[in-house]
């Protein structure tokens, strides 16, 4: 146990007190609940990206599931390049900035994510609007690049952020984070037959109504 575990916890009151700290913290803390929203919203668009993926490249560049699989390499390139240069951009940016101010605030490590909040939007235009287009196939795949360095800009940002905001709670952030992460991508991705359902079934739930049209 660490020197902030209460010995006398029973394991019921551990698991309650786990499971209950990162959804209080969204709820109540805005510093924990706006980066998490901020990262749902990013992770959620990046699920949609990778389950559009297959038809992109066989259905607009007539490419076999094989070779169309190998596009996943592109966002692989975006995520190991800033995986391994953001780490050291936001090292080198918060010890700049704290020697400027003359202090270290968890603030001073989010100058990375300032750049990523355009990155990402910008990559997912290119890669749609070319693939779109049809043009040559290295055109999204450059988007894709984009679209994964953004990705893994911001989750390294918001994890390295909420670890100094939260400290000696920072796995609790960080859970809150995932959990509401996971959620939003699992519910975008519910989206896509949601069309299809309301083609078929729209008939009968709008005759259960009391304010739709019914003809």
């Amino acid at each position: 146990r660490t020197v902030f575990e209460k010995k006398s916890e029973t394991v019921w009151q551990k698991v309650k007190r786990i499971l209950l700290r990162p959804v209080i913290f969204l709820f109540t803390e805005p510093l924990v609940f706006l980066p998490s929203l901020y990262m749902s919203i990013i992770y959620a668009c990046f699920y949609l990206c990778i389950a559009s993926l297959p038809r992109v490249y066989t259905e607009k560049y007539q490419e076999r599931i094989g070779i169309a699989a190998l596009h996943n390499l592109a966002l692989a390139i975006g995520l190991i390049c800033i995986g391994q240069l953001g780490g050291w951009f936001i090292d080198y940016t918060y010890k700049k900035l704290s020697a400027k101010h003359g202090c270290r605030r968890p603030e001073f490590k989010l100058p990375l994510m300032m750049i990523t909040v355009f990155v990402l939007p910008a990559g997912m235009l290119l890669f749609g609007w070319t693939a779109q287009y049809e043009t040559h196939w290295i055109a999204p795949d450059i988007g894709l690049v984009v679209i994964g360095g953004g990705v893994i800009g911001s989750m390294l940002l918001t994890q390295m952020y909420l670890a100094d905001l939260m400290t000696i709670y920072a796995s609790s952030a960080i859970s809150a984070v995932a959990s509401m992460r996971s959620l939003f991508a699992f519910l975008f991705l519910v989206g896509i037959p949601s069309p299809f359902l309301l083609y078929r079934y729209g008939p009968a739930l709008r005759a259960r109504s009391n304010y739709c049209v019914k003809g």
